[in-house]
């Protein structure tokens, strides 16, 4: 609205979903000149356990006819560029000269340093109807993840990050009741792929895959891992056709499939028998995944690895070792 107010007409907008490092600041500075008084910005402070996370909204003048609006996560990583332009002042080659300078500060890794990792999270704009990426940090798991889960689900789940990895794209699908590791076994998901990755939260489900935009948002991030977690309400098995279903595969095996190149990785607390047929016949299936009670002996393994005196003797959920009281103290969280 600013814009169309200093403009005196409806901006042209330009929308860059890619992810910008801090030598952005330096790019606009030493090609623009940046003054202080163009730079209007709003900060959103956030606890993070001891530490506390800063998420800072800019909206800029950079020139006469142009105005950018992105967000920069904890002054690390700059994200959702929009570039709103006076189209009868500003023409299109000096919008592209203006790309061609921030090309150099795109960032597409996941990994920020040795300690933490970095994925984007998906939200709507119901203002502008775009869809936009703000990016989280986490710290890593446990270095002996795989003491977390029976040798076999570990197997199998390792083998669909290789596939992943090498695939243009393809479905996986990790199931089994909640309290497994399943969302644990995602974070680790994010260490090893080397593609960018998009967390999809619950809420965001039924818009993505109802919204003809969202296919023109992957378009502008194609390479890309769609990471759907606790999604069963909207993939389990009924009588009728799953609109959310056909959809979603649609990404993976349908028209326009080879020219976006993403891969899609459910995570689901259903068993298989609960799970819409159709997903798991899906022609891009790379892999599905059982996480299953750990043995008895995988937990009482995992149970001395983390101080604990209970001697398991049955089969038991991951969630019910990790929630007891416990001595051993990981550097790195587990999430369940």
């Amino acid at each position: 609205l600013t814009a169309w107010l200093i403009f005196g007409n409806r901006p042209s907008k330009l929308t860059i979903y890619s992810s910008f490092d801090e030598s952005l600041w330096d790019i606009l500075n030493d090609e623009y000149g940046l003054e202080e008084s163009k730079i209007h910005k709003i900060t959103e402070i956030i606890p993070s356990g001891e530490e506390i996370i800063s998420n800072s909204r800019f909206f800029i003048n950079l020139i006469d006819g142009v105005f950018l609006s992105f967000v920069e996560f904890d002054s690390a990583e700059i994200t959702g560029m929009n570039i709103f332009y006076d189209h009868r002042k500003i023409s299109s080659d000096s919008i592209n000269d203006f790309l061609a300078k921030i090309n150099g500060s795109i960032d597409v890794g996941n990994h920020s340093d040795d300690n933490e990792l970095t994925f984007n999270s998906l939200s709507y704009n119901i203002n502008s109807g775009n869809f936009d990426l703000t990016p989280f940090k986490m710290k890593e798991l446990d270095n002996e993840v795989e003491m977390f889960y029976n040798a076999k689900t570990f197997k199998s789940a390792k083998k669909s990050i290789t596939a992943i990895n090498k695939a243009n794209k393809g479905l996986t699908i990790f199931y089994g009741k909640k309290g497994r590791g399943k969302t644990s076994f995602m974070h680790y998901l994010i260490k090893k792929t080397n593609k960018r990755i998009i967390h999809i939260p619950p809420s965001m489900i039924e818009n993505v895959l109802n919204n003809n935009e969202f296919v023109h948002f992957l378009s502008q991030n194609k390479n890309s891992v769609l990471l759907f977690d606790d999604a069963e309400i909207y993939f389990t098995k009924s009588s009728h056709k799953n609109l959310y279903v056909s959809n979603l595969l649609q990404l993976v095996d349908g028209l326009l499939s080879d020219n976006l190149n993403v891969n899609i990785v459910l995570s689901i607390n259903l068993e298989k028998n609960e799970i819409d047929n159709d997903l798991l016949e899906c022609n891009e299936l790379l892999n599905d995944v059982y996480f299953d009670k750990l043995n008895e002996e995988t937990a009482n393994e995992l149970g001395s690895y983390l101080g604990k005196k209970t001697k398991y003797k049955t089969d038991i959920d991951l969630l019910e070792i990790i929630k007891g009281k416990k001595t051993y103290v990981s550097k790195r969280p587990l999430a369940i």
